[in-house]
């Protein structure tokens, strides 16, 4: 019969080559060398499950990808595997059983088996194909009779359990992303527990879970995908700020540390449960994913700091509270603000950190209330203590949001539109989509509060507790156009309703009856209290009806104002920050059959920009 299946080859003679049938070879090389096809045969381990392990009979099944990598030969069934306690090709290992594939493999293709053999415990799993497992270590190949071109790729080898930290021995077995060539690289079957100190890692990796126990610290500079959960005991810290963390499989996150990560990604169709305390600097995204966040357990931060703050990506939601944040420099000036939650609670619970000073505050500090430094700022008003404010010598005004009509406070004058006190802060809720004017004075620390207006203060972090926006959001209150009769501009103050960047060109480019060329910030970094600035999309201002002596444009090449071309204003909309747009004339000298005005924030309107 005509062999199926390449023999071992063997010599005759004067050393023409021959197979184990004494067949002569008939394909030659170039060189008049006769030569036979041969397979390539690779495999992988992908997956490792433990179920049944432990005990005296336990076993572990272990899935392997064969393939074969020429593009003629099959590798025929019951090809052996060889699995081993250690390496084949060092002293010392053990066998632990051969076991034979149980299909062929095509030419260029691959399948997958599982295999069953006996549980070792902790222990480094080979698996070495085309071995007849007769050969005592270290195993050199070939050893059967199915002949390869290349041997150098018959081996997988995988970690059954743990990678372990600790002071006293460092990485067990080593450094879970294998920075050394005869390291085992973790994968997505193998626990990682830090017992005590400070781990590193010297580059990728994956993990099925984390673990990170009290006083411990694992600190990962490089990308991380995640099969499984994390666990943060004690005070346990999972430092990934200069990476991505990505989490491919249903996943919990527990325990009282904290996991302090730029960006997260959680994988379309997978569920993370989360009662650990996330800290995010980048970008959450979790289109597609289920997001539970258990707050009695747990917390969400999505921060901010003076490079950047955090964002939620499009299609991204969250069952329960998140807490946002948003830095402010110390330059002590008016800003435009909003809070992008849902059912936040009042200014006073969230802005002034649940306090307020009941009672002026001296050089001393008597009197001032600061829970937490460095975070929330005084807010002032004219009702003093008895509205929530923190109270003053003055008890000026601090806070405003933009109220449509004429203002009582200038009767006689046509005002069309007036900036308005808020009445107290322990009453009156940060409302998505709001736009508020408030002096910020620094954080609570009793020297921002009797310091002049001017002048540098102490940064702070504004933060707030509610549900993120998802989806599109349209309730603003907008200026219905009418008021140009009367000098108005048909301005309104907005605020953008997302943790994310947004294009604002988008946005208004969508909108009706709300000016599409132009919009206005108030850039705080500009001279010494700030300044408007108008950003224009295209060279010209158009028919800005906000456009006087006293207003910046930007971009402008303008030499008598060079604080113009200073400002970072863009089209981009940062979270946090609230803007003027401007309704078109809809009065009876403009075009009253105009429709009403209508603005929407869309998920796709989210740009992947640092915020």
């Amino acid at each position: 019969n005509v062999p199926t299946t390449q023999q071992t080859y063997s010599t005759f003679g004067n050393g023409i080559t021959l197979n184990a049938f004494g067949m002569q070879s008939t394909q030659i090389t170039f060189a008049e060398t006769p030569t036979f096809s041969a397979t390539d045969a690779s495999i992988s381990i992908t997956d490792v499950d433990l179920s049944n392990a432990g005990g005296m009979s336990g076993t572990i099944d272990v899935t392997l990808q064969i393939t074969n990598l020429v593009a003629t030969g099959n590798i025929p069934s019951n090809t052996p595997i060889s699995f081993y306690n250690g390496n084949p090709s060092q002293l010392g290992a053990t066998l632990i059983s051969t076991l034979n594939t149980t299909a062929k493999v095509p030419p260029s293709s691959a399948t997958s088996q599982v295999f069953t053999i006996a549980d070792q415990g902790n222990f480094v799993l080979y698996a070495t194909i085309n071995d007849n497992g007769l050969s005592a270590s270290p195993v050199t190949l070939p050893n059967n009779g199915i002949g390869e071109c290349d041997y150098a790729n018959n081996t997988a080898s995988v970690l059954v359990g743990d990678f372990t930290f600790n002071t006293t021995d460092g990485w067990t077995p080593n450094d879970p992303s294998a920075p050394n060539m005869d390291d085992i690289t973790s994968n997505a079957t193998n626990d990682i527990v830090v017992q005590d100190g400070i781990a590193t890692v010297a580059g990728t990796f994956s993990a099925a879970t984390i673990t990170v126990e009290n006083d411990a610290s694992f600190d990962v500079d490089s990308d991380l995908s995640l099969n499984g959960g994390i666990t943060l005991n004690g005070n346990g810290l999972l430092d990934i700020r200069d990476a991505i963390l990505n989490v491919d499989l249903e996943s919990t996150f527990s325990g009282t540390g904290r996991l302090q990560v730029e960006d997260i990604n959680i994988a379309a169709g997978e569920d993370l449960t989360n009662a650990t305390n996330i800290e995010v600097y980048g970008l959450f995204s979790a289109a597609g994913a289920n997001v539970t966040l258990d707050n009695i357990n747990g917390s969400l931060t999505i921060k901010s700091t003076a490079s950047k703050t955090g964002r939620v990506g499009q299609g991204t939601r969250f069952v329960n509270d998140v807490v946002i944040e948003r830095f402010i420099s110390g330059n002590r000036a008016f800003r435009l603000l909003t809070a992008p939650l849902e059912d936040a609670g009042t200014i006073q619970s969230n802005f002034q950190e649940g306090v307020n000073n009941a009672a002026e505050t001296d050089a001393m500090g008597t009197n001032n209330l600061n829970p937490n430094p460095g975070f929330g700022t005084h807010i002032t008003g004219t009702s003093g203590d008895a509205g929530g404010f923190d109270v003053t010598a003055t008890n000026n005004n601090s806070m405003f949001t933009l109220v449509f009509g004429d203002d009582p406070s200038t009767a006689g004058t046509v005002e069309n539109g007036f900036y308005q006190p808020i009445p107290n802060t322990d009453a009156t809720n940060l409302e998505v989509g709001e736009g508020y004017l408030t002096f910020i004075r620094g954080a609570r620390s009793a020297a921002n509060l009797i310091a002049n207006d001017g002048g540098e203060g102490e940064p702070t972090v504004l933060r707030a507790t509610g549900d993120i926006v998802f989806n599109d959001f349209s309730t603003f209150t907008l200026n219905d156009g009418t008021d140009y009769v009367t000098g108005g501009n048909g301005s309104s103050l907005i605020g953008n309703p997302y943790q994310a960047v947004v294009d604002i060109e988008e946005v208004l480019n969508g909108a009706t009856s709300i000016e599409q060329e132009f919009y206005h910030v108030y850039d705080a970094t500009l001279g010494d209290n700030g300044a408007f600035v108008t950003v224009t999309f295209d060279p010209a201002p158009g028919n800005d009806p906000l456009m006087d002596d006293t207003t910046l444009v930007f971009p402008a090449d303008n030499p008598d104002n060079p604080d113009v071309n200073m400002s970072n204003a863009t089209r981009f909309l940062l979270p946090g920050q609230a803007v003027f747009v401007n309704t078109v004339d809809r009065s009876v000298g403009g075009n009253p059959l105009a429709d009403a005005p209508v603005l929407v924030f869309s998920e796709s309107d989210k740009v992947d920009q640092p915020g």
